[in-house]
């Protein structure tokens, strides 16, 4: 029951630990995993955190930043925190302030690949699911023409269908 979760202190009846308070899971398919809540222990009880942690494919800074950019939002990196509920903060390497009650999200690289790190709970007026969409997006686009170019790739046209689907034309000349 607690496969997605660190969990202290709390049991089912048949001694199985289970977690205070349920996580909303992202789908597979968009690649971004599943989230993982972690519980505070303190003051003689049992708190859970609001904090989600979303496993991401991205792996480089530079074209997270670019992407990041792309949608708007004025990253700040370093060893910053993101704020969360009951004034609560997280150490992540790339902070993206939302301008909503200090409620933030960050990116963190932990085992390779960067984790998005927020209180969604009161991030107001962005969706988890679309923002990673959006940012996953960005991402690949920078990261593919980044590539691409290292390898000697120009590009010759760039189109964004209704659907939001963006199509690359490279060429490389010999």
């Amino acid at each position: 029951m607690c496969a997605n979760y660190r969990c202290e202190g709390l049991a089912t009846p048949s001694g199985e630990p289970r977690p205070r308070q349920a996580g909303r899971a992202v789908p597979d398919a968009a690649g971004l995993g599943a989230p993982v809540r972690a519980a505070i222990v303190g003051d003689g009880g049992i708190r859970m955190s609001h904090f989600t942690r979303i496993k991401t494919q991205m792996v480089e800074k530079e074209p997270l930043m670019r992407a990041l950019r792309d949608l708007g939002y004025a990253p700040e990196e370093g060893a910053v925190t993101v704020r969360g509920w009951g004034g609560r903060r997280a150490g992540v390497e790339i902070r993206v302030p939302t301008g909503r009650l200090g409620y933030d999200i960050g990116f963190r690289k932990v085992g390779g690949a960067y984790e998005c790190v927020a209180d969604w709970w009161g991030v107001r007026g962005i969706r988890q699911d679309r923002f990673l969409q959006q940012v996953t997006q960005r991402y690949a686009y920078h990261a593919a023409r980044e590539k691409l170019e290292a390898q000697g790739f120009t590009l010759a046209a760039e189109e964004t269908t209704a659907d939001g689907r963006i199509h690359l034309v490279l060429r490389r000349m010999a």
